[in-house]
């Protein structure tokens, strides 16, 4: 299922129909897509959007440039694709260490809010992973796609709708705080761009049903997996308790999980 909505200028600089009326984005998205994908490896569905927005706005990117959270190339490749973990294990401290930072980057960016969102206070808010973008995919103009999620996304969207007071996209400035490291959100930190209310009551029976499949099908998978997964951990945590006997493999693990600052 795929949806879309875009400005007059957008659509007169692509050379698209004209926007239906009441549809167009606002503020520095020039145009914006929906889609529900299906996974076949997960054997689920993801919900993502899609924004062409301003390229100018003063927001932080995880990286220079363009890339994605799987990296670039973004295809499997021979030598570097679903390392093994006795072989991620071999490598140097610094490559483990750059590879896990780099990966956590593209998320505690960007947020699915209501405007008024004080936590614990009033309001609500999502966090979002970017999944890839494109800083100068056209003058003027960037591409960023955003993975919201289809599991849970639907309850908390419907509630942020009821709610009353809109539905907001929160981009991290630049000089805003790492949200890796504070878990407590300040809204100064974001810059805040309105969503349009009909599209995403447009969307929302799609986010649901996708979460509603994904449930049905995360409870089904897990009853006919348990009995293996009970196996495979008994036997990783076997593993784990031989390596970790090993005092460089403890030192390893050590350098990890406590970096030297």
């Amino acid at each position: 299922m795929k949806v879309a909505v875009y400005t007059k200028a957008f659509a007169k600089r692509f050379v698209l129909p004209d926007p239906e009326p009441g549809t167009e984005p606002s503020g520095a998205i020039q145009g914006m897509e929906f889609r529900v994908r299906h996974h076949r490896i997960m054997a689920g569905y993801s919900c993502e959007l899609i924004l062409y927005l301003d390229n100018t706005l003063p927001i932080a990117w995880p990286e220079d440039a363009r890339a994605s959270v799987s990296g670039i190339p973004t295809q499997d490749t021979l030598l570097m694709s679903n390392v093994p973990r006795e072989r991620f294990l071999a490598m140097s401290v610094e490559d483990r260490r750059y590879s896990g930072e780099r990966s956590s980057r593209y998320g505690r960016l960007v947020r699915l809010s209501t405007p008024d969102y004080q936590r614990l206070k009033q309001g609500g808010s999502l966090d979002v992973t970017i999944r890839e973008y494109d800083k100068s995919f056209f003058p003027g103009l960037a591409y960023l796609k955003l993975d919201i999620g289809c599991t849970m996304t639907g309850t908390q969207l419907e509630r942020f709708l009821q709610y009353g007071k809109g539905v907001e996209l929160w981009f991290r400035r630049p000089e805003g705080k790492d949200y890796r490291q504070y878990p407590v959100i300040d809204a100064t930190d974001f810059l805040r761009v309105p969503l349009p209310l009909p599209f995403l009551a447009h969307v929302l029976p799609w986010i649901k049903a996708g979460q509603d499949y994904n449930m049905v099908e995360a409870e089904a998978r897990w009853k006919r997996e348990r009995p293996e997964r009970m196996k495979e951990a008994e036997q990783q945590m076997k593993e784990w308790d031989r390596e970790l006997a090993d005092p460089k493999v403890r030192r390893q693990v050590g350098d990890i999980l406590n970096p030297k600052r």
